[in-house]
């Protein structure tokens, strides 16, 4: 499950090419974890952020969007409480 930051990034926002809907503080959708590596100058694009020390990028697969709904996020992995819906 992906959860959104209750804060908006505005530097980030402002660097983007074109205006994207927010869902802030909430699970938005899930996602299958298949790899965690070092970053590399290569992810930065779908990262939205240069590469820094330290820095790794998730690779994940079947994305699927889910009806939003509040979660506190963590600045780790965490587990929540949902039942994955059917379609996914």
């Amino acid at each position: 499950m992906i959860v959104a930051s209750r804060t908006l990034d505005w530097t980030t926002m402002d660097s983007l090419t074109r205006p994207i809907p927010l869902i802030l503080g909430g699970a938005i959708c899930v996602a299958n974890l298949v790899d965690c590596r070092p970053m590399t100058e290569a992810d930065e694009d779908a990262a939205l952020c240069d590469v820094y020390p330290g820095a790794f990028s998730w690779v994940l697969e079947d994305i699927h969007k889910i009806e939003p709904f509040a979660v506190k996020g963590q600045r780790r992995l965490f587990d929540v409480p949902y039942e994955l819906p059917e379609q996914c």
